[in-house]
């Protein structure tokens, strides 16, 4: 038996050279005349179709910008006309309609979690900072093998590692790319996000862990809020509060979620809030609307804020006029 460690998949044919080399060397029952491992000599997967000018013929064939050529040809080198290629049509008009429903007060709305930021014409990017696109994450689905949106967002797109609060962005949106394509439940779909959430908390991201007390400055909230709310609506959807809890650091659990959303409607006696109501896969948005003053109000709160008192205490004098604070690293409890 011949074992091979130590090595890296940057070195895998290296090492796979190695390793048959040793299996004909150590190994008389094969027979004489057998030659070397042949791996250097066996292309690749996207060798067929790659160039040099890939890149520039890709932007001249399907118009997408240099930085999203460049990804692809680099990353799928002569199946980057596959990706571009690959029909997104079904995915689109799903989209579309999911987006065109009506939650009963004129405005028309789709998943909780997604927004605007996923509605455009062409090739759509998966996140408008970087070069990703949507049709990547089908044919990771379709022909990479790819099962989990964990696996997608960590390792085929790298963007956890990249950006943490764009990676929490894209999450719904991978979701139902795959969850279209592999036929998934809406349990299972859930389980996705739950499980992409779970995975990006052991990123560190731009904000500090909270511990035993909220902590976030009056422009973080702010910033978080614009990263969601990208369609200007002026308030978030529950799904997206719990993405903002998630960028801040701070997930909350069901019932600070549930506080959290009867405070920020006005309606604390009037509403309760269902783990059901909770899915991803809720056709109709909820009617819950949570604005950024009231969000403010409850996040720098002693509800469901264990440690508050005790930092109160402590930074009183820093935090007396806390609307007035536009962050410059003030925490709040």
């Amino acid at each position: 038996m011949i074992f091979v460690s130590g090595g890296k998949w940057t070195t895998y044919r290296e090492m796979a050279e190695d390793a048959i080399d040793k299996v004909l060397e150590v190994t008389p029952s094969i027979p004489k005349g057998v030659g070397k491992c042949r791996t250097l000599e066996v292309d690749l997967v996207g060798l067929e179709g790659y160039d040099s000018n890939l890149a520039i013929r890709l932007i001249q064939a399907y118009g997408v910008s240099e930085a999203v050529a460049n990804h692809l040809a680099v990353t799928y080198g002569g199946r980057a006309d596959d990706v571009l290629s690959l029909d997104m049509s079904s995915f689109r008009n799903a989209s579309n309609n999911n987006n065109a429903k009506s939650n009963g007060n004129g405005q028309k709305n789709g998943n909780e979690y997604v927004s605007a930021l996923f509605l455009s014409s062409g090739p759509r990017l998966l996140h408008p900072d970087f070069p990703y696109l949507e049709a990547e994450i089908v044919f990771a689905a379709r022909h990479d093998w790819a099962v989990r949106a964990e696996d997608v967002i960590a390792r085929r797109t790298r963007l956890a590692f990249l950006n943490k609060h764009a990676a929490i962005q894209v999450i719904p949106r991978v979701v139902e790319l795959m969850g279209k394509e592999l036929n998934w439940s809406a349990e299972r779909k859930q389980q996705e996000v739950d499980s992409c959430l779970l995975f990006l908390r052991h990123f560190g991201g731009s904000k500090p862990s909270g511990g035993d007390v909220r902590m976030a400055t009056e422009e973080d909230m702010k910033e978080v809020f614009r990263k969601l709310d990208v369609a200007g609506l002026g308030y978030l959807t529950r799904g997206q509060l719990i993405l903002a809890c998630e960028m801040l650091n701070y997930p909350l659990d069901e019932l600070a979620l549930e506080d959290c959303l009867q405070f920020c409607t006005g309606a604390e006696d009037d509403i309760t809030i269902t783990q059901a109501e909770l899915n991803i896969s809720s056709e109709d948005i909820s009617s819950v609307k949570v604005e950024l003053s009231r969000l403010l109000q409850w996040w720098n709160s002693d509800r469901f804020n264990p440690g508050a008192a005790e930092t109160r205490a402590r930074e009183g004098h820093r935090l007396d006029r806390i609307d007035s604070v536009q962050g410059s690293g003030t925490f709040f409890g």
